[in-house]
């Protein structure tokens, strides 16, 4: 039976078995792929979804993943917090993950608070002894590296200590086949690359079970079984102190 939990401001992390750190830029989809590990975890499919990170379609967050830190910012739906989740099922082998959940850079040119959401990120990493990978979620559909993007890579690389470079997973988000995004972009190397279609959180439950062919189901089995190929590799990914965070930001 899958178990979920969260762990709140104050609260010890440990117990857990493995760990990973998600980072990316605002609206790569980060909460989509935090949602779609968790609905793949604990078996649910486009239907019966349900969510850890509140978005429009899906308001409500799980209770047993609900820390009370709520991310909204002017009616719209922002991760402004670190989160701590714990998963566990017959998926992860009956390991627990704890997967952190992080704000994301402003994907622009002006700095303004990136200094601090770099901070959180920090702060996050080094409330754990260790972790076994860190997740970097990028669009897909980028296919010119601008200057926004280009700042959002920089931002992203200064935080990744040198001793976590061989332990960078890439997911290319909204993926509906073709890839823009260039690997020759990032300033750092990585050691595997998944891509996934976001398009199940686009339609409700409701609107689901009013027309179940809203979407084709095989995109999400398809995007279910990436993920199921990231935790496989996780367990292959050795512990890495996050000791080396402190002093980071980094300039490079």
């Amino acid at each position: 039976m899958a178990q979920l939990s969260v762990v709140r401001p104050g609260e010890p992390l440990e117990p857990y078995d493995y760990s990973i750190l998600i980072l990316g830029a605002s609206g790569n989809g980060k909460s989509t792929f935090v949602n779609t590990l968790v609905n793949v975890i604990i078996g649910n499919r486009p239907g019966n979804l349900q969510v850890a990170v509140a978005c429009y379609k899906y308001p409500n967050i799980i209770p047993a993943l609900d820390d009370g830190l709520h991310d909204y910012d002017d009616g719209k739906t922002q991760t402004t917090h670190a989160h701590f989740y714990k998963l566990k099922s017959s998926i992860t082998e009956n390991k627990t993950i704890l997967v952190i959940h992080t704000p994301g850079f402003a994907l622009s040119e002006d700095d303004s608070g990136d200094d601090n959401i770099a901070q959180i990120i920090i702060n996050a990493a080094l409330r754990t002894k260790y972790l076994n990978a860190i997740i970097i979620i990028q669009n897909s559909s980028y296919n010119r590296l601008s200057p926004c993007l280009e700042y959002s890579l920089y931002r992203i690389s200064e935080i990744i200590p040198k001793e976590f470079e061989n332990q960078v997973i890439l997911v290319l988000t909204f993926n509906s086949g073709a890839t823009q995004f260039q690997d020759r972009w990032l300033l750092f190397p990585i050691q595997y690359k998944v891509k996934i279609n976001n398009i199940a959180f686009k339609y409700s439950s409701n609107e689901y079970q009013a027309k179940p062919y809203c979407i084709n189901r095989s995109d999400w089995d398809r995007s279910a079984k990436k993920v199921k190929k990231i935790v496989i590799k996780l367990f292959t990914m050795p512990k890495v102190p996050t000791i080396h965070f402190i002093g980071y930001p980094n300039t490079r």
